[in-house]
Protein backbone atom coordinates (compact mmCIF):
# COMPACT_ATOMS: atom_id res chain seq x y z
CA UNK A 1 0.00 0.00 0.00
CA UNK A 2 3.50 2.05 0.17
CA UNK A 3 3.24 2.92 3.81
CA UNK A 4 6.56 4.20 3.90
CA UNK A 5 7.05 6.70 0.88
CA UNK A 6 7.25 9.73 3.44
CA UNK A 7 10.72 11.44 4.70
CA UNK A 8 11.03 10.29 8.39
CA UNK A 9 13.55 13.57 8.70
CA UNK A 10 13.27 16.70 6.79
CA UNK A 11 14.30 20.16 7.09
CA UNK A 12 12.83 22.98 5.62
CA UNK A 13 13.45 26.67 5.47
CA UNK A 14 11.06 29.55 4.85
CA UNK A 15 11.78 32.75 2.94
CA UNK A 16 10.23 35.82 1.90
CA UNK A 17 10.15 36.89 -1.61
CA UNK A 18 13.37 38.92 -1.19
CA UNK A 19 15.12 35.79 0.14
CA UNK A 20 14.97 37.32 3.64
CA UNK A 21 14.42 34.34 6.34
CA UNK A 22 11.34 34.38 8.19
CA UNK A 23 11.66 33.65 11.68
CA UNK A 24 9.25 32.51 14.31
CA UNK A 25 7.09 31.40 11.34
CA UNK A 26 4.06 28.40 12.63
CA UNK A 27 5.00 25.03 10.74
CA UNK A 28 2.26 22.62 10.79
CA UNK A 29 2.84 18.94 10.26
CA UNK A 30 0.34 16.68 9.50
CA UNK A 31 1.21 12.68 9.06
CA UNK A 32 -1.48 10.05 8.54
CA UNK A 33 0.04 6.19 8.45
CA UNK A 34 -1.73 4.75 5.91
CA UNK A 35 -3.87 5.67 3.06
CA UNK A 36 -7.48 4.84 4.92
CA UNK A 37 -6.51 6.51 8.36
CA UNK A 38 -8.62 9.40 8.65
CA UNK A 39 -6.83 11.02 11.92
CA UNK A 40 -3.59 11.88 11.27
CA UNK A 41 -0.85 13.04 13.32
CA UNK A 42 -0.01 16.69 14.14
CA UNK A 43 2.93 18.62 14.57
CA UNK A 44 3.68 22.57 15.19
CA UNK A 45 7.23 23.98 15.38
CA UNK A 46 8.17 27.50 14.81
CA UNK A 47 11.56 28.40 12.58
CA UNK A 48 14.67 29.50 14.05
CA UNK A 49 16.11 33.25 13.38
CA UNK A 50 17.50 31.80 10.26
CA UNK A 51 13.66 30.52 9.42
CA UNK A 52 14.73 26.90 9.38
CA UNK A 53 13.17 24.10 11.02
CA UNK A 54 13.46 20.24 10.90
CA UNK A 55 10.96 17.18 11.65
CA UNK A 56 11.91 14.20 12.66
CA UNK A 57 9.27 10.95 13.39
CA UNK A 58 8.07 7.78 11.52
CA UNK A 59 7.60 7.17 8.27
CA UNK A 60 3.72 7.22 7.04
CA UNK A 61 1.44 7.09 3.99
CA UNK A 62 1.19 11.26 3.77
CA UNK A 63 3.22 14.13 5.11
CA UNK A 64 1.39 17.47 4.39
CA UNK A 65 3.85 20.81 5.66
CA UNK A 66 2.40 24.20 5.65
CA UNK A 67 3.92 27.39 6.94
CA UNK A 68 2.21 30.75 7.99
CA UNK A 69 2.75 33.86 9.70
CA UNK A 70 0.85 36.72 11.17
CA UNK A 71 1.26 39.56 8.28
CA UNK A 72 2.77 37.58 5.57
CA UNK A 73 0.60 35.76 2.52
CA UNK A 74 1.08 32.20 2.08
CA UNK A 75 1.69 31.51 -1.69
CA UNK A 76 -0.92 28.76 -3.06
CA UNK A 77 0.53 28.18 -6.41
CA UNK A 78 4.03 28.48 -7.39
CA UNK A 79 4.57 31.93 -8.67
CA UNK A 80 8.07 31.46 -11.13
CA UNK A 81 7.73 35.35 -11.95
CA UNK A 82 8.19 36.14 -8.43
CA UNK A 83 10.54 33.43 -7.23
CA UNK A 84 7.87 31.94 -4.83
CA UNK A 85 7.17 28.43 -4.38
CA UNK A 86 4.53 27.29 -2.47
CA UNK A 87 4.15 27.45 1.18
CA UNK A 88 2.28 24.03 1.27
CA UNK A 89 3.73 20.81 -0.03
CA UNK A 90 2.50 16.91 0.19
CA UNK A 91 4.85 14.07 0.32
CA UNK A 92 3.74 10.95 -0.84
CA UNK A 93 3.24 8.58 -3.85
CA UNK A 94 0.94 10.40 -5.51
CA UNK A 95 3.13 14.01 -5.61
CA UNK A 96 6.31 12.19 -6.93
CA UNK A 97 8.33 14.63 -4.56
CA UNK A 98 10.83 13.29 -1.55
CA UNK A 99 12.72 15.10 0.21
CA UNK A 100 16.60 14.44 0.80
CA UNK A 101 17.43 14.80 4.82
CA UNK A 102 20.69 17.00 4.17
CA UNK A 103 18.98 19.64 1.35
CA UNK A 104 16.29 21.85 2.91
CA UNK A 105 13.16 21.98 1.21
CA UNK A 106 12.37 25.92 0.71
CA UNK A 107 8.92 27.80 1.69
CA UNK A 108 8.20 30.75 0.75
CA UNK A 109 5.84 33.42 2.52
CA UNK A 110 4.69 37.06 1.08
CA UNK A 111 5.77 39.81 3.01
CA UNK A 112 3.06 43.12 2.07
CA UNK A 113 4.31 46.36 2.10
CA UNK A 114 3.60 48.35 5.41
CA UNK A 115 -0.29 49.13 4.89
CA UNK A 116 -1.97 52.94 5.32
CA UNK A 117 -5.49 53.30 6.14
CA UNK A 118 -7.30 52.53 3.15
CA UNK A 119 -11.31 52.80 2.65
CA UNK A 120 -12.61 49.74 1.88
CA UNK A 121 -15.88 48.97 -0.33
CA UNK A 122 -16.75 45.40 0.65
CA UNK A 123 -17.86 42.79 -1.38
CA UNK A 124 -21.36 42.71 -2.77
CA UNK A 125 -23.42 42.33 -5.67
CA UNK A 126 -24.94 44.84 -7.68
CA UNK A 127 -27.43 43.95 -10.20
CA UNK A 128 -26.56 45.62 -13.42
CA UNK A 129 -28.99 46.16 -17.12
CA UNK A 130 -28.50 44.21 -19.85
CA UNK A 131 -29.13 47.12 -22.68
CA UNK A 132 -25.80 49.34 -21.85
CA UNK A 133 -27.42 51.38 -19.12
CA UNK A 134 -24.74 52.48 -16.84
CA UNK A 135 -24.06 51.15 -13.13
CA UNK A 136 -22.02 53.81 -11.19
CA UNK A 137 -20.53 52.50 -8.16
CA UNK A 138 -18.94 54.54 -5.47
CA UNK A 139 -16.16 53.28 -4.46
CA UNK A 140 -16.09 55.33 -0.69
CA UNK A 141 -19.09 54.44 0.97
CA UNK A 142 -18.52 56.85 3.88
CA UNK A 143 -19.49 60.85 3.83
CA UNK A 144 -15.89 61.73 4.29
CA UNK A 145 -12.64 62.04 1.99
CA UNK A 146 -12.77 61.74 -1.73
CA UNK A 147 -15.63 59.70 -3.53
CA UNK A 148 -14.54 58.56 -6.84
CA UNK A 149 -16.99 56.67 -9.12
CA UNK A 150 -16.31 54.31 -11.67
CA UNK A 151 -19.24 53.22 -14.38
CA UNK A 152 -19.85 50.04 -15.22
CA UNK A 153 -22.30 48.78 -18.47
CA UNK A 154 -22.99 45.49 -20.07
CA UNK A 155 -24.83 44.67 -23.38
CA UNK A 156 -26.28 41.57 -23.93
CA UNK A 157 -27.59 39.79 -27.04
CA UNK A 158 -29.93 36.66 -27.50
CA UNK A 159 -28.93 33.30 -26.97
CA UNK A 160 -27.57 31.02 -29.60
CA UNK A 161 -26.93 27.46 -29.22
CA UNK A 162 -23.49 26.31 -30.55
CA UNK A 163 -23.25 22.35 -30.26
CA UNK A 164 -26.21 22.31 -28.68
CA UNK A 165 -25.41 24.53 -25.76
CA UNK A 166 -27.17 28.00 -24.92
CA UNK A 167 -24.55 31.20 -25.07
CA UNK A 168 -25.00 34.74 -25.49
CA UNK A 169 -22.89 37.54 -26.95
CA UNK A 170 -22.27 39.38 -24.65
CA UNK A 171 -19.32 42.61 -24.07
CA UNK A 172 -19.08 45.38 -21.21
CA UNK A 173 -17.22 48.32 -20.19
CA UNK A 174 -15.40 50.04 -17.11
CA UNK A 175 -14.84 53.25 -16.84
CA UNK A 176 -13.31 55.40 -13.81
CA UNK A 177 -15.14 58.69 -13.73
CA UNK A 178 -12.33 61.39 -14.01
CA UNK A 179 -9.13 59.04 -13.60
CA UNK A 180 -7.86 55.90 -15.60
CA UNK A 181 -7.01 52.26 -15.06
CA UNK A 182 -4.42 50.02 -15.37
CA UNK A 183 -4.20 46.11 -14.56
CA UNK A 184 -2.48 44.09 -11.50
CA UNK A 185 0.08 41.74 -12.16
CA UNK A 186 -1.25 39.39 -9.53
CA UNK A 187 -2.52 39.09 -6.51
CA UNK A 188 0.76 40.02 -4.23
CA UNK A 189 1.00 43.62 -6.53
CA UNK A 190 -0.26 46.47 -4.04
CA UNK A 191 1.76 49.10 -5.07
CA UNK A 192 -0.04 51.36 -7.96
CA UNK A 193 2.14 51.83 -11.13
CA UNK A 194 2.70 55.71 -12.21
CA UNK A 195 2.29 54.57 -15.78
CA UNK A 196 0.30 52.61 -18.41
CA UNK A 197 -3.22 53.78 -17.35
CA UNK A 198 -6.02 53.46 -19.77
CA UNK A 199 -9.38 55.24 -19.90
CA UNK A 200 -11.70 52.17 -20.06
CA UNK A 201 -11.61 48.26 -19.97
CA UNK A 202 -13.37 46.40 -22.54
CA UNK A 203 -14.64 43.16 -22.51
CA UNK A 204 -15.48 41.15 -25.41
CA UNK A 205 -17.25 37.93 -25.12
CA UNK A 206 -19.01 36.61 -28.69
CA UNK A 207 -20.80 32.92 -28.68
CA UNK A 208 -19.33 32.56 -32.06
CA UNK A 209 -15.97 33.62 -34.11
CA UNK A 210 -15.96 32.90 -37.90
CA UNK A 211 -19.01 30.77 -37.58
CA UNK A 212 -16.90 28.53 -35.17
CA UNK A 213 -17.64 28.14 -31.21
CA UNK A 214 -15.68 30.75 -29.49
CA UNK A 215 -13.50 28.13 -27.13
CA UNK A 216 -12.58 30.73 -24.69
CA UNK A 217 -16.35 31.87 -23.92
CA UNK A 218 -17.50 32.34 -20.52
CA UNK A 219 -19.91 34.34 -18.49
CA UNK A 220 -18.42 34.98 -15.71
CA UNK A 221 -15.33 37.40 -16.01
CA UNK A 222 -13.26 39.21 -13.46
CA UNK A 223 -11.46 42.61 -14.17
CA UNK A 224 -8.14 43.50 -11.15
CA UNK A 225 -7.23 46.87 -11.84
CA UNK A 226 -5.73 50.13 -10.12
CA UNK A 227 -6.91 53.34 -10.68
CA UNK A 228 -5.98 57.26 -10.49
CA UNK A 229 -8.62 59.55 -10.20
CA UNK A 230 -8.91 63.30 -10.58
CA UNK A 231 -6.42 64.79 -7.39
CA UNK A 232 -3.80 61.82 -7.24
CA UNK A 233 -6.59 59.44 -5.24
CA UNK A 234 -5.33 56.11 -5.83
CA UNK A 235 -7.32 52.89 -5.29
CA UNK A 236 -7.68 49.11 -6.58
CA UNK A 237 -10.71 47.07 -7.03
CA UNK A 238 -12.07 43.87 -8.46
CA UNK A 239 -15.39 43.92 -10.83
CA UNK A 240 -16.56 40.25 -11.56
CA UNK A 241 -19.25 40.05 -14.24
CA UNK A 242 -21.58 36.96 -14.27
CA UNK A 243 -24.21 37.62 -16.85
CA UNK A 244 -26.09 34.24 -16.87
CA UNK A 245 -29.61 34.32 -15.80
CA UNK A 246 -29.54 37.52 -14.28
CA UNK A 247 -26.93 39.74 -14.67
CA UNK A 248 -24.48 40.72 -11.66
CA UNK A 249 -21.31 43.06 -10.94
CA UNK A 250 -19.32 41.56 -7.70
CA UNK A 251 -17.55 44.34 -6.57
CA UNK A 252 -14.83 45.15 -4.44
CA UNK A 253 -12.30 47.84 -3.94
CA UNK A 254 -9.58 49.72 -1.48
CA UNK A 255 -9.09 53.44 -1.65
CA UNK A 256 -6.44 55.24 -0.23
CA UNK A 257 -7.42 58.74 0.58
CA UNK A 258 -4.30 60.28 0.77
CA UNK A 259 -3.00 62.46 -2.35
CA UNK A 260 -0.28 60.89 -4.34
CA UNK A 261 -0.24 58.03 -2.34
CA UNK A 262 0.10 54.82 -4.48
CA UNK A 263 0.26 52.30 -1.25
CA UNK A 264 -2.68 49.79 -1.50
CA UNK A 265 -1.42 46.99 0.79
CA UNK A 266 -3.51 45.25 3.04
CA UNK A 267 -2.34 42.65 5.62
CA UNK A 268 -3.87 38.88 5.66
CA UNK A 269 -5.97 37.75 7.95
CA UNK A 270 -3.97 35.41 10.34
CA UNK A 271 -5.58 32.03 11.65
Amino acid sequence: MGCAVTPSRLRGQVLDQDGQPVPEARVTIKRHLTPLSEKGEKTVAMTDADGRFSYFGLQGFSLFVSVGKQNYYSVHEPMPGRGLSCSERSFDQFSSRFAHPRDPEVFHLFRPPPPEDLIKHPDRDHRIPRDGTPLVIQLNPTEIGPRPEIEVRCWTSHPVNPSGRQRHDWHAEIRPKSGAGVRRKDRFDFIAPERGYESVFEIQMPAMIDGEENKNWSDDVAIDAFYRFEGGVYARATLRFITGGDHFVVFESFLNPKPGSRNLSVLPKWK
